[in-house]
């Protein structure tokens, strides 16, 4: 499944806003604002962690599956980190967490990197991925051209 899509990779220098409704959805200085129904997921990383600030319920739902069926959480659920918590699971899939919560955190340290690499067949071939980078990590959104 890996390295079968390529996606779009494109800078953000100052805000984005969605393509498709207009929602201003990010600034370089102040991050995620808001969200709308083409933006599918932000994730973001830095020096100490990976993490998902936002999720799309669809999407979370997909991944969360296709996540609990890899071999890395079967491992790491039954030798190191344990289960992942049915709230946890819950929370990630109707996309119902905010940046400050752990559960963005914790789905990532069940062996997921970035997502668009470890699951492209999740996301639309109309995906395209804006990029802000940061002094010692970046933020990408992933906003669904076919929405």
């Amino acid at each position: 499944m890996r390295g079968t899509k390529c996606f779009p990779v494109l800078d953000v220098l100052d805000e984005l806003f969605c393509p498709h409704c207009g929602v201003k959805l990010a600034t370089f200085d102040e991050g995620l604002l808001n969200s709308c129904p083409h933006l599918v997921y932000v994730f973001t990383w830095d020096d100490d962690l990976l993490r998902f600030d936002m999720v799309r319920p669809d999407f979370g739902q997909s991944l969360l599956k296709t996540l609990l069926n890899t071999f890395e959480y079967k491992v790491l659920m039954q030798y190191m980190i344990g289960p992942l918590s049915d709230s946890d699971q819950e929370k990630f899939m109707r996309g119902d967490f905010s940046p400050q919560d752990s559960i963005g955190v914790t789905i990532t340290d069940y062996g997921l990197v970035f997502p668009d690499l470890r699951f492209p067949g999740l996301l639309s071939s109309e995906t395209v991925l804006y990029y802000i980078d940061h002094n010692f990590g970046g933020t990408h959104l992933s906003i669904d051209f076919g929405s």
